[in-house]
């Protein structure tokens, strides 16, 4: 069912027509008393309720599956509060608030300091490096000579009745006490062979911190460079839609 709706312009009254088409051959049945704006779309297997309301680009299809529509409503405020899951009853209000604080964070963002440290893979590559290094400081010390003190204490008794293990009076007690110095002489050269593999250990963890440095500062060069664009459109966006409004 199609049916003439005016749109009032500055220079003429012109007749502009809503798309109402069928898909296989199921054409929407709209009733008489529904509103549908100039350049709304309702297509296929739609069934309306009476005295509905289809606003300006709302687009119904119902080419997939069957659509079916109460009585009073108001098909684009209704949709969208269904669709954000917004009670019916409340006033729906669109404001540019949170676009104006949105921007002002992604400004925020782009002057601030970058930290490696909030990356979770370069802390993973830090403390790798420094258990390396604690690892060739510990081949390197294994060269120097060690001293180590040792104290131990004991009580002894011997007899062939079990009952006297608790006459604690006849035990004997000893004790030891010494200090042990370890001079290391030659050991094959494997500490040696050990140091330079802790070495290259080093290396290649250092290598590896370097390379990740280098992928973040370029996610953040990129970062931000899609920042500044999204910044930029937004405002074109904004001022544009400014013009219009004063026209």
């Amino acid at each position: 069912m199609h049916r003439n709706v005016y749109f009032w312009s500055q220079q003429s009254e012109i007749s502009i027509m809503p798309v109402i088409l069928p898909v296989k051959g199921i054409s929407p049945q709209i009733p008489e008393g529904c509103f549908i704006a100039p350049n709304a779309t309702i297509v296929g297997d739609v069934v309306m309720g009476e005295d509905c309301s289809v606003w300006f680009n709302a687009v119904i299809r119902g080419d997939v599956n069957s659509i079916r529509i109460g009585n009073m409503l108001l098909i684009s405020e209704d949709a969208l509060k269904y669709q954000i899951g917004m009670d019916m009853n409340n006033k729906l209000v669109l404001t540019d608030t949170m676009v104006e604080q949105r921007k002002q964070a992604a400004l925020d963002l782009l002057v601030q300091e970058k930290s490696y440290d909030r990356v979770p893979e370069y802390s993973a590559l830090t403390s790798a490096l420094t258990l390396n290094q604690y690892n060739l400081k510990r081949y390197q010390l294994a060269a120097l000579p060690s001293l180590n003190a040792f104290w131990s204490y004991g009580s002894n008794y011997g007899s062939t009745r079990a009952s006297d293990m608790f006459l604690f009076n006849r035990y004997s007690p000893s004790s030891v006490i010494g200090i042990q110095l370890n001079v290391p002489i030659y050991n094959g050269s494997l500490r040696h062979y050990q140091v330079q593999e802790a070495k290259m250990n080093i290396e290649k963890s250092e290598n590896n911190l370097a390379n990740m440095k280098l992928t973040i500062d370029f996610q953040v060069s990129q970062s931000r460079t899609t920042l500044k664009n999204a910044i930029l459109q937004a405002q074109s966006q904004h001022h544009q839609g400014g013009h219009k409004k004063r026209y």
